[in-house]
């Protein structure tokens, strides 16, 4: 959302506590699993500096305390406006939505998910059915696809980095490619 991909440095920590606990399987809402072949990490979270200025904290886990599910969630904050996306079970429904200022005052603005029309017989696809129909259509009639490669080198890179940065105990400056 915000069209940059240059980022400078991150730091990231990790964590290893819950899923290798042997009391870690009991409340989990997807059920029980077996500590001893636990493989992956609870969490991780990052903090990414953009050549802009910018900064990006980014939080992801499968095995954490909290009670509000933020799957798939984005805040984004900008000196004009933002966005959210909510996305989730905490949410009643999924929702992109518009902060700006208008007539002095912070407003909301979300998008319609679907417009219902009289005597129309089409539908409203999923996300992620409209993202892999843009992919296809890009492979298959040489279109540009939303997601370039190097876009997707870049967040490789950020993804990379945190665990670098985990490991190391400190922040770990990325190199330009360009």
């Amino acid at each position: 959302m915000m069209n940059n991909y240059k980022p400078v440095s991150v730091t990231g920590q990790v964590f290893y506590k819950l899923g290798c606990s042997p009391d870690g399987p009991e409340g989990n809402v997807f059920g029980p699993w077996d500590p001893k072949t636990f493989e992956v990490e609870d969490s991780a979270f990052g903090f990414i500096k953009m050549e802009n200025g910018a900064v990006v904290y980014l939080e992801a886990s499968w095995a954490l305390n909290v009670l509000k599910s933020m799957e798939a969630s984005m805040t984004l904050c900008g000196t004009k406006g933002g966005a959210e996306i909510h996305h989730g079970g905490s949410y009643p429904k999924d929702e992109l939505i518009y902060n700006l200022v208008e007539n002095n005052q912070l407003m909301e603005k979300t998008l319609s998910p679907s417009i219902v029309v009289d005597f129309f017989s089409g539908g409203v696809q999923a996300e992620a059915v409209r993202e892999l129909d843009q992919w296809l259509d890009a492979i298959l009639n040489d279109k540009e696809p939303l997601v370039k490669p190097e876009q997707a080198f870049v967040v490789t890179q950020i993804l990379e980095a945190i665990y670098q940065s985990a490991q190391a105990g400190k922040e770990i400056f990325l190199q330009r490619t360009e």
